[in-house]
């Protein structure tokens, strides 16, 4: 199943005895390999994709014991919390021509792997210059920034016009 970040963010997480254990606000991803390797619940718990057992509204997991520190899973420790962090990159093509920051992604729930993302320029509320990368045109993934493979002139825009974001 294909879900976009913007539909999960903010959703909750509830275990088998239905007690809340927190909310999705952020995402770790594999530097090397586009997978996810742990939600952010909060501000200070992780989980990992697989001990998620029913997508939806809830979130299900079996028990909030799964909930761990982001630096207890092995992989996010190994690469650094903040390469790792996906949320708020900055998206720099590969002529070095900042594109802007990641809004929004695709996540694949069987492949576990984001698909694709969508980075875009914001001021306050307004947000231009939308543009949708594949996983696999990215170069490389520093603490702060995501450096793309390709230049910007080789995807089209995704929404021409500013947006105001609804918050």
């Amino acid at each position: 199943m294909q879900i976009l970040w913007s539909k999960l963010t903010g959703t909750s997480i509830r275990d088998d005895d239905n007690a809340p254990c927190g909310t999705l606000s952020a995402v770790f991803m594999n530097p090397e390999n586009s997978a996810v390797l742990a939600f952010l619940v909060g501000i200070s718990k992780a989980i990992a994709p697989t001990d998620i057992e029913k997508w939806g509204d809830p979130l299900k997991i079996a028990d909030k014991n799964r909930l761990l520190s982001p630096l207890d899973i092995l992989r996010i420790k190994q690469f650094g919390m903040k390469r790792c962090l996906l949320n708020g990159k900055k998206v720099v093509a590969k002529s070095g021509k900042y594109l802007g920051r990641v809004q929004d992604f695709t996540y694949e729930t069987e492949s576990n792997r984001i698909l694709n993302l969508t980075s875009c320029r914001r001021f306050i509320r307004l947000e231009w210059n939308h543009r949708q990368f594949d996983a696999s045109d990215i170069s490389e993934i520093q603490a702060n920034t995501i450096h793309l493979k390709i230049d910007p002139e080789q995807k089209e825009r995704v929404g021409e016009t500013a947006q105001a974001t609804s918050v």
